[in-house]
């Protein structure tokens, strides 16, 4: 593990920031390499490097000069971004990941964790405790990206041997970092609301329940998952995992024993129908089963957390 070099692509997103900070208790900080299309905006000591995931020369020059040997490729334009870009999401969402599986083809890196996203579900998705191998007919640009990229995935594995895994992440929840261009982002705007005693508006329907996962499970997940031992992993395309499932209605009422004028308007746009179409739980046994996944934060404790914190950040 130690003689691992590790680079994050998509360092600076919401997951990227806490991803980074967890590696750093396995790997030396001059290992990990951050790369970002934007500008660094956190305090690290690990380098920094500025790169665009959709050119494959800029990133190969990367990884030779640094001798990156695991690649986590967390860059994209999430749901609702991706939706009013649909040329550009196809590209850095697919092209980049290509970018990477050849590298992988050609034994320039030993290792990619790709993230793919319940976005691959769609209308006809069972509702609750959704399989792995559930029916996957996504109605978004980011859907569509996502369940392609899957395929590759385990393409390239299949016929390459390369060693890519994979996580359906559902909706992240987080208070260090802001929410980026995602369904769910109303999370977060609600806790950033109801701490500071502002109005927000909601697009997803009041009553519709959606995955969630506290990012620390998250970010576990990640980890436990590259650290598995290879023969361990039997799904290569990507796996299910979940935590908690909760409806705007019940994240407000929750806030609302804490902020009791905080009151949300829910107004709908094309997000209403994203959200309606994804499953409102996951089955994650095969995450279980295979390299002992189990999420720790529940909705009361992912409360607070936030509430205890957002106070802090909400500015």
């Amino acid at each position: 593990m130690n003689d691992n070099r590790i680079l994050i692509i998509g360092s600076e997103g919401q997951l990227g920031i806490e991803l980074c900070e967890a590696l750093q208790k396995y790997y030396p900080d001059e290992t990990i390499i951050r790369a970002d299309i934007r500008s660094s905006t956190h305090s690290s000591n690990t380098p920094f490097e500025f790169l665009d995931v959709t050119d494959a020369d800029a990133i190969r020059a990367l990884i030779d000069k640094h001798q990156i040997t695991e690649v986590y490729l967390l860059a994209a334009l999430l749901s609702a971004s991706a939706e009013k870009n649909i040329k550009q999401a196809w590209k850095v969402n697919i092209q980049g990941l290509l970018n990477l599986l050849e590298l992988g083809r050609e034994g320039v890196i030993q290792k990619l964790f790709w993230p793919s996203s319940i976005a691959i579900f769609g209308y006809e998705s069972q509702r609750e405790q959704c399989p792995q191998n559930g029916i996957h007919k996504p109605i978004t640009v980011y859907g569509i990206s996502k369940l392609t990229g899957e395929h590759w995935c385990q393409y390239y594995h299949q016929k390459y041997n390369f060693d890519v895994r994979s996580i359906r992440y559902p909706g992240l929840v987080s208070f260090k970092s802001p929410p980026g261009g995602g369904t769910t982002d109303y999370v977060m705007d609600m806790f950033r609301a109801a701490t500071a005693e502002i109005q927000m508006h909601c697009a997803i329907n009041p009553e519709k329940a959606l995955p969630m996962l506290y990012i620390s499970d998250a970010v576990e997940a990640t980890i436990q998952l590259m650290h598995a031992e290879s023969s361990k992993i039997t799904i290569r395309d990507s796996y299910n995992i979940g935590g908690m499932s909760f409806s705007p209605k019940e994240l407000a009422l929750a806030l609302q024993e804490q902020y009791p004028h905080f009151r949300p308007e829910y107004r709908r746009d094309f997000r209403y129908d994203i959200a309606e179409s994804w499953p409102d739980s996951l089955s994650y046994k095969e995450a279980s089963y295979d390299w002992n996944y189990q999420p720790k934060i529940d909705f009361e404790k992912m409360m607070s957390i936030m509430t205890s914190n957002m106070g802090v950040t909400a500015n």
